[in-house]
């Protein structure tokens, strides 16, 4: 979908790999610091993630994970069985993860 298709969907705060490398993931400092930053609880967060320090970092911190693997790199099954076995939710396909998300919600 477009950028503009859903307005006010931007994310509010990106963590990238650019701070102190004790803070990157799996450390559950972003989590917690998401946590703290928008006054949100466990059950208020999915961590959406295609690689395993992520659903690492989720798995640390009791919060569910979607593990995505629509990318080539998924497709070797040795890589999608070691997500897909760690994570709350496994998605081969962007609209099943889009269906999760928005499930119930009408957004247009």
């Amino acid at each position: 979908k477009q950028q503009n298709e859903f307005p006010g969907l931007l994310p509010d705060r990106i963590f990238g790999w650019n701070g102190n490398p004790e803070e990157n993931k799996p450390n559950p400092w972003p989590v917690n610091e998401t946590m703290k930053q928008f006054n949100l609880i466990k059950e208020d967060i999915l961590v959406i993630d295609d690689l395993k320090p992520g659903i690492t970092m989720a798995i640390n911190t009791g919060i569910d994970s979607a593990g995505v693997g629509w990318s080539q790199s998924h497709q070797i099954p040795e890589i999608k069985a070691d997500l897909s076995g760690i994570c709350t939710y496994y998605f081969d396909e962007v609209i099943d993860l889009e269906n999760l998300i928005f499930k119930g919600i009408n957004i247009l």
